[in-house]
């Protein structure tokens, strides 16, 4: 097996990892990154030079795990190039990539006019492409099997386990295993038998990070908003957030944790709202509504957006939550299947502890690997690593 993290190595951004399995060269996702109002994809430099891969073209088979810029953004460009390469996804993923893979915070507002319709061309051509798969489904790459198992993180999201002769693999995409509003959490067979793990791990270097609940430590602002009848804005960062924040708020009202109120939503979280209800995902409850476009005269009641519109309020909250698994859930999963080695990758280090290398030293006898970007790491190196 060879290994290279082309992007989204100790980084959230720009997810892609080239992994030569039995003889196929497989791509795990193809998502951008975004820094300084700079989009950048995966650098494919290292591949070409450390392998038979001469261009994208050679590249037998394409995984995207989820709908989130990070993970799928690239795929227009890179399904542009290798025009024969299948494509695979959830179905979920499918309906969803479309409105996630101009995620405002990340793109949507810096397109340019002349170049939308292009765009939206490519990103109509690259979904297309994608041959949906269901989960405890499969399909033969080659000579290896792929199967898609629930991840959590976001609807669709999937794991993927590839058996072959040579090993088995298991890549987590992003996952997690609590329960959400929208996911249940992971749901993998106990009966995987992983030699290798490619764990996409926000918090695996955060042994301290402790989720939490923005809207229920927002509560009682947003209550007392409305008891008063004052309109109150939930800024939030991300389409799937603003999604989880509708059904939240909704449910909580539903409950008389909050008073009864209109929830107005601004275009794009609708847009993608809908797009669930086409596969029987309701979010949107009866009071929902369209958010006005201008806000000349703003109604009581709570609205739910992006950052453009919250200069318009008085009061804003701004909501935030993980998605991702904490570090105990990395733990657990690892120490369920027992591979190994392990590739920790999707992972920034820790702010507070730039040197926290925890679950290597939770797992003495696992090779754990905090891969570089686009290092290579082959059956010879790891070979030569255990030795040492």
């Amino acid at each position: 097996m060879d290994f290279i993290a082309l992007g989204g190595a100790n980084e959230v951004g720009a997810s892609c990892y080239y992994m030569k399995l039995a003889g196929n060269r497989i791509l795990l996702d193809c998502g951008k990154g975004f820094t300084n109002r700079i989009t950048y994809g995966p650098d494919f430099s290292k591949l070409y030079a450390y392998t038979d891969v001469q261009t994208l073209s050679r590249i037998d088979a394409v995984i995207v795990s989820h709908a989130h810029y990070d993970h799928i953004a690239y795929l227009p460009v890179l399904a542009d190039q290798c025009r024969s390469t299948p494509v695979y996804a959830t179905n979920l993923t499918k309906e969803m990539g479309k409105y996630l893979m101009w995620d405002r915070v990340n793109q949507g507002s810096l397109r340019k006019e002349t170049n939308r319709v292009k765009e939206d061309l490519l990103i109509d051509e690259a979904l297309e492409r994608i041959q949906p798969v269901g989960y405890w489904q499969s399909v033969n790459i080659g000579n290896v099997k792929a199967y898609f198992y629930e991840a959590g993180h976001i609807p669709g999201a999937a794991m993927v386990y590839f058996e072959s002769d040579e090993r088995n693999v298991l890549y987590t995409g992003d996952f997690m295993g609590r329960a959400s509003c929208l996911t249940s959490g992971y749901h993998i067979p106990d009966s995987i038998k992983p030699d290798t793990i490619i764990l996409c791990a926000l918090h695996a270097k955060h042994p301290h990070y402790n989720t939490y609940d923005g809207i229920e430590k927002s509560k009682a602002l947003i209550s007392s908003c409305l008891a008063r009848g004052k309109p109150v804005y939930i800024l939030v960062n991300q389409l799937t957030k603003g999604i989880e924040t509708v059904h939240v708020i909704a449910n909580k009202m539903i409950d008389r944790e909050l008073p009864y109120a209109d929830i107005f939503i601004d275009d794009k979280i609708w847009a993608l709202a809908e797009r669930l209800s086409n596969v029987h995902m309701k979010v949107l409850s009866k009071n929902c509504r369209r958010s006005p476009t201008r806000f000349n005269k703003i109604y009581p009641g709570v609205y739910i957006g992006a950052k453009e519109h919250s200069r318009h309020f008085e009061k804003i909250v701004h909501v935030d939550f993980s998605l991702h698994a904490n570090y105990s859930e990395c733990v657990e999963l690892i120490d369920k299947y027992s591979p190994s080695e392990v590739f920790v990758v999707h992972s920034p280090d820790d702010k507070f502890d730039q040197n926290n290398f925890s679950l290597a030293l939770e797992f003495p006898d696992i090779q754990v690997i905090y891969p570089v970007k686009g290092n290579l790491y082959s059956d010879v190196y790891m070979e030569r690593k255990r030795e040492i």
